[in-house]
């Protein structure tokens, strides 16, 4: 395989060299300062194309290896976690990344993990009713249940859609919902 076809999945301006990409693994976990899983960072790097995938493979292995992160196992899943000596790394050599990566990378990094947090505290099932479709959805905060309905629409593409509006910002309803059931009465009687 020649080099153009290694990094043919790769922008300009990504990382060829594994050294780069240690360091750049090292630095977007001191940046978000919580573990990650393999598919997690592999996403951003695939998404933002910065790295070929086995280049990604290999140095989060070698990092491994060398003592740089550690690999704990929650609820089944494997996440990589920076130790001491990854964080000096990420410290001591984050300039030979560009700002303009290490900044893209973050911002990635920080939006892929607010959506798993939105679709982890809320949920919207799409099940079979009647005739048509209720969408049961509850917004929650990761420990509570804030708040619980269903609805009802006549077809399935409806219903996904519901289903979708619904999950890109839920605390927006949420909000919405809470400000309308607890406006002041002499605001309701004024509209009376």
């Amino acid at each position: 395989m020649s080099d153009y076809e290694i990094a043919a999945d790769v922008a300009p301006g990504g990382l060829l060299e594994i050294y780069d990409v240690r360091i750049l693994i090292c630095y977007l976990l001191d940046s978000v300062d919580k573990p990650m899983t393999k598919d997690q960072l592999n996403h951003i790097f695939r998404e933002e194309r910065v790295v070929q995938y086995f280049t990604f493979s290999d140095a989060l292995a070698q990092l491994v290896q060398d003592g740089h992160l550690s690999v704990q196992v929650k609820d089944g899943e494997e996440y990589y976690q920076l130790e001491p000596l990854g964080k000096g790394t990420a410290k001591r050599l984050q300039s030979v990344l560009s700002r303009a990566m290490r900044e893209r990378i973050v911002r990635s990094a920080v939006a892929l993990l607010q959506k798993q947090t939105i679709e982890q505290e809320n949920h919207a099932k799409i099940v079979p009713s009647g005739k048509g479709f209720e969408v049961q959805c509850s917004v929650g905060d990761g420990i509570l249940t804030l708040l619980r309905f269903s609805l009802y629409v006549p077809d399935e593409m409806q219903a996904r859609m519901v289903q979708k509006k619904f999950m890109k910002d839920p605390l927006k309803l949420y909000q919405a919902v809470l400000q309308e059931l607890i406006l002041d009465e002499d605001s309701d009687s004024n509209h009376a």
